[in-house]
């Protein structure tokens, strides 16, 4: 019996021992599974700060992290159904060599011109310009263009008795499109956006996609200068298959 207890109590100075020179694998009431304090780390652990290399940034409370989104690719379909190196553009607010005419990832056909400006008074009181694009459009017989929105962007500075309107349309063939105006009134000094209606054409079809932009600028009687810039006109467009 009395070799049964010293064998006990050398087997558990033999356990404890190997308790520190492991750095304590084996759980206790104080202890994690590392055998180490409460939440203590171990070097090169993902948490410890040995595995981390630079400043630690911590977002402030309330911040929100958003990822990136990812740049927009042009649909080759829309590429291919519309022949921008035919494209005819005119109008007094688009002479040649004032605009630049471009089709963007997102899918807009985008217009922008520095003529499209008009400016009025008591000596000169009535303006009208306009910019007109005509793209020859060549779609497959399963799909069709969708005119998703049509937006022209500008500022105004209208004085007394001063008047402004604005048309824009967009179609295609043979339509009419549907034609949207505004009309801006004296004392409005400020940006406008006018949008246009949506539509779409038949499947396969092969015609011209055409726009519209016009601004007219008027005023009476010993008034002050008025102005109106148009910034661009654009044409958000997309293709859909045929079912």
């Amino acid at each position: 019996m009395k070799n049964v207890f010293m064998t006990l109590a050398l087997a558990a100075t033999v356990a404890c021992t190997a308790q520190k020179a492991t750095g304590g694998l084996v759980p206790d009431a104080i202890g994690d599974e590392t055998g180490g304090p409460a939440g203590a780390d171990l070097p090169g652990s993902p948490d410890s700060p040995v595995a981390h290399e630079g400043p630690v940034v911590t977002p402030a409370p309330g911040d929100i992290i958003a990822p990136e989104e990812p740049a927009p690719v042009l649909d080759p379909r829309l590429a291919a159904a519309l022949r921008m190196e035919d494209a005819i553009v005119g109008g007094a607010a688009c002479p040649a060599g004032s605009f630049t005419l471009a089709l963007t990832n997102a899918g807009k056909v985008e217009i922008k011109t520095a003529a499209f400006n008009s400016e009025v008074s008591a000596e000169h009181r009535l303006e009208r310009k306009a910019c007109t694009l005509a793209i020859p459009l060549q779609l497959a017989e399963n799909e069709r263009l969708v005119i998703q929105a049509v937006t022209l962007t500008g500022s105004s500075s209208l004085r007394e008795k001063a008047t402004a309107v604005i048309d824009l349309n967009a179609f295609t063939g043979a339509t009419t499109g549907n034609p949207v105006r505004k009309i801006l009134e004296e004392g409005q000094e400020a940006a406008f956006t006018v949008e246009g209606e949506s539509q779409q054409t038949d499947c396969g079809a092969r015609s011209l996609l055409r726009l519209n932009a016009s601004t007219t600028l008027q005023a009476k009687g010993q008034a002050e200068t008025s102005t109106i810039a148009v910034e661009g006109v654009s044409l958000t467009l997309k293709i859909e298959a045929c079912e």
